[in-house]
């Protein structure tokens, strides 16, 4: 199955987001990229399988104004020679710079994503923004520097790994429909009848709260005018009643 194809079943399947966006996409993990730490590298990448790479740069430093651009080795070792011969009209020096850097592998295949809205991440934007820097190890430097760990907070919201395949064929379309209704059912765990019954119980209950809250506001607003006591008979005063509640 093309990545287009199926594409169009994991939005039949998930529907769209707020933003209008599928809920659920089809991406290959070796074009897939995000911000960490500094820089960008795969999203989906090998873990422990980080390639070490070695590069050399070379620029040149102007000797009077200390103006520095890049340049070629070539360049570089002209400028090597002319100094090493002390030719005068050389006015530049060069210098070169090993680079160190472990480069984390993409995975093969490709990832079911779930998009993810801003109010589900887990993080609030004041956290995100607290936890956002910190120290780290920068293998160029070979010192730990200060970086932005995780870039900015997604408003947007972002998407998520959800499945990983190596190919995308109707077998693995099933697998993701009944991992899907598997998410669905853990979200919601009641039948669609239960959920309508206890919406009605908690509107009743809301109601009848409702109700005692007027009673008690109105028997407080009327305490004020009311007598608290015993009233008694408008008989004579030797009637039995009222010699009984004298007594």
């Amino acid at each position: 199955m093309d990545q287009k194809t199926f594409q169009l079943e994991l939005t039949l399947l998930g529907g769209l987001n707020d933003r209008g966006g599928p809920v659920l996409k089809v991406v290959r993990c070796d074009q897939e990229i995000t911000f960490a730490f500094g820089r960008t590298i795969p999203k989906y990448f090998v873990p422990g399988g980080a390639k070490a790479i070695r590069e050399k740069y070379f620029r040149k430093r102007h000797i009077f104004t200390g103006e520095i651009s890049e340049c070629t080795r070539e360049e570089a070792k002209e400028i090597y020679d002319r100094c090493a011969n002390a030719d005068i009209t050389n006015h530049y020096l060069a210098e070169t710079m090993d680079v160190k850097r472990n480069d984390p592998v993409p995975r093969e295949g490709y990832f079911i994503e779930q998009y993810i809205p801003p109010a589900r991440i887990k993080d609030t934007p004041e956290q995100w923004e607290h936890n956002r820097f910190g120290m780290w190890f920068d293998d160029a430097l070979e010192k730990e520097v200060w970086v932005d760990k995780s870039g900015p907070f997604p408003f947007e919201g972002r998407y998520e790994g959800f499945i990983h395949t190596n190919e995308l064929t109707q077998d693995v379309m099933i697998v993701v429909r009944k991992a899907w209704a598997t998410r669905d059912t853990w979200r919601q765990t009641k039948s669609a009848e239960l959920m309508a019954r206890d919406v009605f119980r908690e509107a009743e209950l809301r109601e009848a709260r409702a109700e005692e809250e007027a009673l008690d506001i109105a028997k407080n607003h009327l305490a004020g005018h009311a007598f608290d006591g015993v009233y008694l008979s408008g008989g004579k005063p030797n009637d039995k009643a009222d010699k009984e509640f004298f007594k």
